[in-house]
């Protein structure tokens, strides 16, 4: 008996739960009159249940303990009827209570629907009575309202997106769409079929009741009805619009027309008309914000254009196909046509024209700048410094973004712009100042690694940097160093503010490197290189402070590493020759100096190779060294003492024909009596070897006329004709 009371209170309050509260929001809203009805029929199913199960019990009970024998047991049997009564009166004033307490929430659900703000749109299916039958069936207005709602949330979700810009500094946020809930149904119909209330001798509809309460407490959600027509060639698609959240509770009618020609279907029309409500309705929306005049669209075909060029450029952001940047480019430009003192499609080309520029379009970036200055002077300017700075175009850059900053000197991307011209124009100077400027202004905005404000700070560190590279090139050494301290401070800022900055770590070697404070560049070039150690210019810069503090098995690894990261760093190459040079690994600092040369001939004169190849010559590497003797050569070609000393690496490679050519040019030459005589001594050598006596005794006498020190010998026979490659001079 307890257990089904229990259960029956249990069912009541889930039943409530689910009839009383909306799931999505957790929030009363009104039962309809099914639904209500059924929770009365059950509970009071529950509750006849549960009253004849009650007399049932009571009645065995009273059977079984009240037999006719016992006549002494009469006073209990007629006490008994008496409590079991009581109960009986106890559960249906509890059931009563029960039932008043779903009474006054269901009221009380009721209270909270009527004052309860119902936001958004519902769009009632399209009335096509009036279109026909279309072949053969009668159109159906649910697709069409769909259809409308598609639309109106597409152009919502078009104006919603952000859209980034790159370079200028204007607020796109002075235009934004109000947010519309679009539903396809209202509730009222389901309200409506509550039923009637009698009440003496009249009734009247309980849900035609509520949904005028609802309607006076101004709470009801608005509504579009629609309608399709046709008369004779022209379809007509009407709009009415009940804005009952307005204060004005206004009626909006739109409509949308289209002319058939004998090719066109009326199916395929109904599209574009509704796309046409759908954007006259969101236009509608979107002039009830308050904004200022040059900030509202003055029709709606502005609004559309400039919608639909909203959304190519959103395609364009997600597919980069410069296609949508063009097709986006066009329609804004319609939209102007359609409203000539709307601002907002002045900023959406402008954000186009920064694309283009990102793209590498001058001439269409710089277009969309030049048509849009009459409206927005600053970013014109700003955009075309941009333009002819990226064409190189340095002083017209510098006069545009000169314009920029007495239009708007509060802007920093103005400042710093100008700059990087600056640097460019080497107005050093001038670039500091402007870089100062945009510290200025942001000294106390929120500091992102890869702000404009440390950007700022490691080119005003570069700025003095390169100052201080000028005055030690015209030996202004003093101001050479006040220049590389100030570079120091700025890159040490800029560390400050972006701690893993590696072009700033970098860059402060070379500061320290020019001052020659290298345990403190080393130091720098380390981080450098544990932040990147893909950077391979950090490796080389590193093996060149390694070379000061001669630490040169470390300088050669240095150099090793920056190869194997770019095999085409020439320098890296001849700094590292130069080191194997100096520890005497002649054949490998050939190796190097050949593949510099091959990289950048200019960088290893005729002096060198030279040099490399008699080192080579006197380690008996006579290959090498015709190899080093011939760049020397080909880098200086009327060196006589190149050209001996190749004859002497041809001679020892047992190449006759040739050592006696390059001897020949040598003698030509007649640099010096002293080189002349040699290769004249040379040839004789290689003669004698060769048995042509007469020929060799000939070349020794002017060799002895050139040079008597040289020791010629005074017999000439063959057995003492053969000469050792050991006793060259």
């Amino acid at each position: 008996m307890i257990f089904r009371f229990l259960t029956i209170i249990l069912y009541a309050k889930t039943i409530s739960r689910l009839i009383f509260l909306n799931p999505s929001k957790g929030s009363p809203v009104v039962m309809n009159n099914a639904a209500f009805k059924s929770y009365l029929r059950i509970v009071g199913n529950y509750m006849h249940q549960m009253l004849d199960r009650f007399r049932s019990a009571y009645n065995q009970i009273k059977m079984h303990i009240m037999p006719q024998t016992q006549a002494n047991e009469t006073g209990l049997l007629q006490r008994l009827p008496t409590s079991f009564k009581a109960i009986e009166q106890f559960s249906f004033s509890l059931l009563k209570i029960i039932l008043i307490l779903f009474i006054i929430i269901y009221l009380f659900g009721i209270y909270h629907w009527i004052n309860e703000r119902e936001v958004g749109l519902v769009v009632q299916p399209f009335e096509t009575n009036s279109m026909g039958e279309i072949d053969g069936k009668t159109l159906d207005g649910k697709p069409f309202a769909a259809l409308l709602r598609f639309d109106l949330q597409n152009i919502q979700e078009v104006w919603n997106s952000s859209i980034s810009e790159k370079g200028s500094q204007k607020d796109t946020s002075s235009f934004s769409f109000p947010t519309l809930f679009i539903k396809d149904e209202a509730l009222e119909y389901s309200i409506s079929d509550l039923g009637d209330l009698n009440l003496e001798g009249s009734s009247f509809s309980v849900g035609s009741m509520l949904l005028s309460m609802k309607a006076f407490s101004g709470n009801r959600a608005g509504t579009i009805t629609s309608s399709l027509q046709r008369y004779n060639s022209t379809i007509l698609a009407v709009a009415i619009l009940e804005d009952r959240h307005s204060p004005q509770k206004k009626v909006k009618i739109f409509q949308a027309k289209k002319i058939l020609d004998n090719n066109s279907s009326t199916i395929e029309q109904i599209p574009d008309l509704i796309d046409d409500l759908a954007f006259q309705i969101s236009h509608y929306f979107s002039m009830q914000k308050e904004l200022k005049p040059e900030y509202q669209a003055q029709t709606w075909q502005a609004f559309k254009y400039l919608t639909q060029g909203r959304n190519a450029y959103i395609n364009y952001v997600k597919m980069n196909n410069s296609n949508e940047l063009d097709h986006a480019n066009d329609l804004t430009v319609e939209a102007i046509k359609f409203g000539t003192k709307w601002k907002i499609p002045y900023d959406m080309l402008l954000i186009m024209g920064f694309s283009y520029l990102e793209r590498n379009n001058y001439e269409k970036a710089s277009n969309i700048f030049i048509n849009i200055y009459p409206v927005d002077p600053f970013n014109s300017s700003l955009g075309l410094g941009l333009v002819y700075g990226k064409q190189k175009d340095f002083n017209r850059s510098l006069h545009e973004l000169d314009k920029a900053t007495r239009l708007n000197p509060q802007s920093p991307i103005a400042w710093y712009n100008k700059g990087v011209v600056l640097n460019e124009l080497k107005k050093t100077k001038e670039a500091i100042k402007s870089y100062d400027k945009v510290i200025m202004l942001n000294h106390d905005q929120a500091i992102m690694p890869n702000s404009i404000y440390v950007k700022a700070w490691y080119n005003k560190a570069c700025s003095f940097k390169d100052l201080g590279d000028r005055y030690e090139s015209n030996m202004a050494h003093t101001e050479a160093t006040m220049a590389y301290k100030e570079s120091i401070m700025a890159y040490n800022k800029t560390i400050e503010l972006a701690p893993n900055h590696a072009k700033a770590w970098q860059n402060k070697g070379v500061a320290y490197y020019k001052q020659h404070l290298y345990n403190e560049s080393l130091q720098a070039y380390n981080i450098t290189i544990d932040l990147d150690p893909t950077d391979a210019d950090s490796w080389f810069s590193k093996g060149r402070v390694l070379h000061e503090l001669n630490r040169s098995d470390e300088e050669i690894q240095a150099y090793d590493n920056a190869i194997m990261l770019n095999g085409s760093d020439s320098y890296a190459w001849l700094d590292k020759g130069r080191v194997l040079l100096e520890l005497g690994n002649y054949p490998d600092a050939f190796q190097a100096y050949d593949m510099a040369f091959k990289l950048k001939p200019e960088l290893v004169n005729g002096k060198i190779w030279k040099f490399i190849g008699n080192k080579l010559s006197n380690q008996s590497s006579y290959d090498l060294a015709l190899k080093a003797y011939e760049y020397s050569i080909k880098l200086a070609p009327k060196d006589a003492d190149a050209l001996n000393r190749k004859g002497n690496a041809l001679k020892c490679l047992g190449n006759y024909p040739e050592a006696i050519k390059a001897y020949g040019k040598a003698i030509k030459l007649n640099q010096s009596r002293k080189i002349t005589a040699m290769a004249w001594n040379s040839t004789g050598s290689i003669l004698c070897d060769q048995g042509k006596y007469n020929d060799a005794i000939k070349a020794y006498d002017k060799a002895a006329k050139l040079d008597p020190t040289l020791k010629i010998p005074k017999e000439i026979k063959a057995r003492f004709c053969s000469a050792k490659c050991s006793e060259m001079p």
